[in-house]
């Protein structure tokens, strides 16, 4: 994942994908994040599909949480980022 030069810092995005139902996902209800770095500003430009539940993490490898040690990062969400069927 590429990081900022000068503050380490990555911003990957992170959507929602359904898990195929199965003997870990029986009533077909699961779902995982999907991260996908975002290499240059050029490849990270898009539409935020709220359908998927996307959103940004700006992960800071340089800061950890005090109690557990791992690493912090913020979530950046957009407002009523909706399907548009749904609004």
């Amino acid at each position: 994942m590429t990081q900022h030069p000068l503050t380490g810092c990555c911003w990957p995005q992170v959507h929602a994908e359904a898990l195929p139902e199965g003997p870990k996902n029986p009533y077909g209800n699961g779902f995982i994040g999907v991260e996908t770095p975002l290499t240059s500003e050029a490849k990270a430009a898009r539409v935020a599909d709220g359908s998927k539940g996307t959103y940004w993490k700006v992960n800071n490898p340089t800061s950890r949480h005090p109690s557990t040690g791992s690493g912090l990062a913020d979530l950046m969400y957009v407002p009523n980022a909706c399907c548009p069927n749904a609004c």
